[in-house]
Parts: C-alpha cells; sequence; structure tokens
C-alpha cells in the first residue's frame, strides 16, 4: 500500500514512539517486553491528540441527523401520496413509505458511516466513527451490528445512549459491542 510513512521520537531518550502513516499517529510504548503480543494502549485525549466526542455534542449530531432524514422523507412522502399522507390513519400506507420508514433510515445512517465516517450531524462537528482499537476506517460489519445495537440501546429507556455521558472513552453500549469509538477529526 502506497502512502506517506514517517517515523520520529517525541523527544529524546523517549520510551515512546509515535509514527504517522498516511496523516494518522499512532503512539507505541518501547518499555513494553518485546516478546509480548502486540497491543494497543488507547487512552484519553493525550495519546496522539484523540478526543472522544462527548454525550451532548452526539446528542446534537443526533438532532441533526434527525432533522436531515425528516425532511427527506417529508418531500418522498409528499410527492409520492400528496398532502393526504398527513391526514390519513397512522401507519405503514404502502410500499414506498415502508422503505422510507424502514430501510430509508438504515442506509442513510449505515451509508454515511461507511463513506464519510460521519453522518452529517457528526460532519457538523468534525467528528468521525473509527475502530476503537486502532483509530481506522469501521468495517461494513461492524457498521451494521453498531446500527442495530443503537436500537438495543434505545429500547432500553435509553440507558445504552446515555451510558456515553459516563464511560472513559465516551462508548455507548452500541460503540462497546461493535468495538468503536466516535472521536474528533483532526
Amino acid at each position: 500500500q502506497s502512502g506517506n510513512y514517517s517515523l520520529s521520537f517525541a523527544r529524546r531518550n523517549t520510551k515512546f514512539l509515535i509514527y504517522s502513516i498516511e496523516n494518522r499517529s499512532v503512539t507505541v510504548n518501547l518499555e513494553k517486553d518485546v516478546y509480548s503480543a502486540p497491543s494497543a494502549e488507547l487512552g484519553g485525549a493525550d495519546i496522539a491528540g484523540v478526543q472522544y466526542a462527548g454525550f451532548w455534542v452526539r446528542v446534537a449530531a443526533a438532532i441533526i441527523d434527525g432533522v436531515v432524514q425528516l425532511l427527506v422523507v417529508f418531500a418522498i412522502a409528499y410527492a409520492v401520496y400528496g398532502a393526504d399522507y398527513w391526514t390519513a390513519e397512522p401507519g405503514i400506507k404502502g410500499p414506498v413509505d415502508a422503505i422510507m420508514q424502514i430501510f430509508f433510515p438504515m442506509v442513510f445512517v449505515i451509508g454515511f458511516w461507511k463513506y464519510k465516517m460521519a453522518t452529517p450531524g457528526k460532519m457538523a462537528f468534525k467528528c468521525v466513527v473509527v475502530n476503537a482499537s486502532d483509530f481506522q476506517a469501521v468495517s461494513t460489519g461492524r457498521l451494521v451490528l453498531r446500527y442495530f445495537m443503537y436500537l438495543v440501546s434505545y429500547l432500553c429507556l435509553f440507558l445504552g445512549v446515555i451510558w456515553v455521558a459516563f464511560d472513559s472513552r465516551k462508548q455507548g453500549w452500541h460503540d462497546k459491542i461493535a468495538g468503536t469509538v466516535v472521536i474528533y477529526r483532526h
């Protein structure tokens, strides 16, 4: 794989090596036993400048995402069903409505996570969804898992989402299960 690779020491006689691969910094502890299995030490904002997105930023991002999705769904509903869409009985009105209410939100969220690493709300705050272990892009399978675990987090009285406020890495249940974190992009 081609790209920009560089190695540098943070300071003289340091016990940590900081290297950059394609503009992403990684810190390696050189004091660890060289014969043990490799592992990443990921912590708070002090490691390679990583800052986790907190609870209120993520709430604001979710509100923005909800508004964007509603605007798209309302525009399509009006184009297909007309003004009667809002006066008719609640429930799914037809196949287009089923797609808009069930599949569109899933494709919208997972698609943005996959191709932009963030939904429009997270992009507004310069946040991205990455692997918790190496801060790289998340696989599609894990993104699908993360999406469905969001639903579980909501169904448990929002406890899985509120967990973000109290976790040291600002992970909700959906993040912990999918192995993801939300960080600020630098």
